[in-house]
């Protein structure tokens, strides 16, 4: 048969293959143990093999000893059907030395479609996989530490509240059953009582603050006008505090335990710091590029701008207040100091972002923004969360 130069689609294949950055190989599925008859000098290169080292060899010679990685299995199901498949592989190069492979393979088929051969393109992906596992090593170790500092939390919240219960029961007991004690010794016992009691709601808010921080996310479709009327409910601020709350809350995929810390805290914290006996609290609602608006705004005296960044910080206190704790309260009660340090992380935890800013009547408006989520969305965030 003459021979024929051939022609320019062949050529330009051949040089393509060639000169790709990729490795290109062929294996022929028609001869014992599925041997290669091409390999391209992208994969000569990656390899350090040189062509007459690996043509007439099963590729699998590059995993070396390492014959229990787990891809082999889904290439020998690929090999078995004749389909494609993607792994990525544990190989070395003929130096020894390791390297991680992503091989794309993928069939080919005669023109009565019988399997004839297998084209395999792989590329080196050892910096990928190596931040990859390095990642996934870290991210397993954070929740093991995570698991310990919430028994840590458990255990200290447990230890500690019985002794607190113990030594405020005693002090109250005292006051009650030593009438003749005189003023100091009663302005000490008072002091006493409230600082067993503020310790007793710190510890809580330790316990409160690990729940929501390690607390697996159950994103699903809340009915905000109802969260927040349970949350007043629960807070009852009673006759000499006007609520007012916006009409037509949304329903929002979010976490419930999560939302109802936040409106629990927001609402309650513009209580308790309001400096009169009598206020509004303000709950609004909107929509900003994406995202969920919440504002829970007071007319109370409100963050001077200069402690805005430290009130979200844990045990952090600012303008307390004595008229809304009750006349018999010792100025050391105060609150926790855990109430924004919750809202921050629940928040965070919800993907969202909370600031502080001056209210339309000089108290504060704390605005929560939290991304709009459809449903497919809040399950794809509760699988990157779990």
């Amino acid at each position: 048969m003459p021979y024929s130069e051939p022609s320019p689609d062949l050529l330009l294949r051949d040089r393509a293959l060639a000169h790709t950055s990729c490795g290109v190989t062929i294996a022929d599925v028609r001869q014992t143990d599925v041997p290669l008859i091409y390999v391209n000098e992208a994969f000569l290169n990656m390899t350090g093999y040189l062509e007459g080292d690996v043509l007439g060899r099963n590729c699998r010679f590059l995993q070396g000893q390492e014959r229990e990685q787990s891809a082999r299995g889904e290439l020998r199901r690929a090999l078995e059907s004749g389909s494609d498949c993607r792994v990525v592989l544990r190989n070395y190069r003929q130096d020894g030395t390791a390297f991680w492979n992503e091989l794309t393979m993928s069939p080919v088929r005669s023109d009565v479609g019988t399997l004839t051969h297998f084209i395999g393109v792989q590329t080196v992906v050892t910096e990928r996989e190596e931040a990859w596992r390095e990642r996934a090593r870290l991210v397993s170790r954070l929740r093991e530490v995570n698991r310990q500092l919430e028994d840590f939390a458990h255990t200290v919240s447990h230890d500690l509240r019985a002794p607190l219960r113990a030594i405020r029961n005693a002090a109250q007991m005292l006051q009650q059953d030593v009438p003749e004690l005189d003023e100091k010794a009663q302005y000490l016992i008072d002091v006493l009582v409230h600082r067993s009691q503020r310790l007793g709601l710190m510890v809580k808010g330790i316990l409160q603050y690990s729940q929501v921080s390690q607390d697996e996310l159950n994103l699903r479709p809340v009915a905000m006008d109802h969260l927040v009327a349970d949350v007043l409910d629960l807070l009852d601020p009673g006759s000499s505090f006007r609520i007012e709350v916006s009409e037509d809350l949304p329903t929002i995929n979010g976490d419930p335990s999560l939302l109802s810390q936040i409106f629990q805290n927001l609402i309650g914290n513009a209580l308790q710091h309001h400096p009169g006996p009598q206020g509004t609290v303000t709950v609004r609602w909107g929509e900003e590029e994406g995202h969920w608006r919440f504002e829970v705004e007071d007319d109370g005296a409100g963050i001077p701008a200069d402690q805005r960044s430290a009130i979200f910080k844990t045990f952090t206190t600012v303008g307390e207040t004595e008229s809304h704790r009750g006349a018999d309260a010792s100025p050391d009660l105060g609150p926790s100091g855990m109430g924004l340090s919750i809202v921050r992380r629940a928040v965070e935890r919800l993907g969202g972002e909370v600031v502080v800013e001056d209210g339309a009547t000089g108290g504060a408006r704390f605005c929560v923004l939290l991304p709009q989520r459809s449903a497919s969305g809040a399950d794809a965030a509760r699988a990157a969360s779990s």
